[in-house]
């Protein structure tokens, strides 16, 4: 019967030894470095919008970085490679600076019922029930008010165009269902409106800028007069709007906001919000042609008793700052 083999032990001569320790050493340096031995550092976002920072600091991690924002303090968390972290920095550094500011130049028009129609026919429609006029061509237009805003990128802006008085019973009945319900035996609530403004780049003279319609409750009042008796201060009657009101004429019906949810004396006006591109010196004219716009239009041109059969145009210019 034949004896079985011994397996020879392996036996790596001291010449070979050099080779395998070189080896070894080369296949640990192709490993991923682990993230324990990644530095980590925190960047300030002092003028971009956080989320937009943090996009673009992504683009500069390697495959085993970790990026995090802490929004209550704006700041950018990065774990990743020292090589890593100073291209985010660089980057940031090159993006994160004040936006320009812009002029931009409102006018509120008011313009016929029936041409508001035939400019609405031409018209692009948007949201919110605005339409996007080419240009005002031969119509007749009335400046109801005008007024300028400094805007940035990004930033929001707040602009009062004009104040509404609730002559019309359409115009009382609109406000109430936006929270402020008609209560003749109380004294005036006064109130303004105007729009609150948003635009973002979209390319080199591009922007999209955003509009949102709101009513504000400018200040408390309370009864001082006869219960009965309805007051609209410095406003007249409806049957002579120049003169003061009296105890003896019909007077302007008057509101009083009830509890507003939140305690916010700023309403937003539901389903008027709308958007649109503008571009540097040429204007831009929205017309408030149908549905909750169009009622907000009606309830700015109500200031006047003669208000009926009209429309509002907005009619915008952005002009770049030196």
């Amino acid at each position: 019967m034949a004896a079985s083999a011994t397996p020879m032990p392996l036996r790596i001569y001291p010449r070979n030894r050099a080779w395998f320790l070189c080896i070894g050493l080369l296949l640990v340096s192709m490993l991923p470095s682990p993230l324990s031995a990644a530095e980590t550092a925190s960047f300030p976002v002092r003028h971009l919008p956080l989320d937009e920072a943090k996009d673009l600091a992504q683009t500069q991690l390697s495959s085993n970085g970790h990026l995090s924002a802490l929004p209550s303090r704006s700041l950018l968390i990065v774990v990743d490679k020292h090589d890593n972290i100073d291209k985010v920095r660089k980057l940031l550094r090159q993006f994160d600076i004040p936006a320009p500011r812009m002029l931009l130049n409102l006018q509120v028009l008011s313009v016929s019922e029936t041409q508001s129609r035939s400019w609405a026919a031409q018209g692009q429609r948007l949201p919110g029930g605005w339409t996007l006029i080419a240009r005002l061509g031969t119509g007749k237009s009335q400046l109801m008010t005008s007024g300028e805003a400094w805007l940035r990128p990004g930033n929001k802006v707040k602009v009062g165009i004009g104040s509404i008085r609730p002559v019309r019973a359409e115009i009382r009945d609109w406000l109430e269902q936006h929270g402020v319900p008609d209560t003749p035996d109380l004294a005036l609530q006064p109130m303004i409106s105007g729009l609150t403004l948003q635009a973002r780049f979209q390319a080199a003279n591009r922007l999209r800028l955003e509009l949102k319609p709101w009513i504000e409750i400018t200040q408390d009042s309370e009864l001082t007069a006869p219960a009965h008796v309805e007051i609209l201060p410095d406003l007249g009657t409806t049957s002579a709007t120049l003169q003061p009101p009296s105890t003896v004429a019909p007077m302007r019906l008057n509101i009083q906001p009830d509890t507003i949810p939140g305690g916010r004396q700023v309403i937003d006006i539901a389903d008027t919000d709308t958007e649109a591109d503008i571009a540097f010196g040429e204007p831009l004219m929205l017309l408030a042609s149908e549905d909750q716009a169009k009622a907000w239009g009606n309830a700015l041109l109500s200031r006047t008793i003669n208000g009926q059969g009209k429309r509002i145009v907005l009619r915008l210019l952005l002009e770049q700052a030196p």
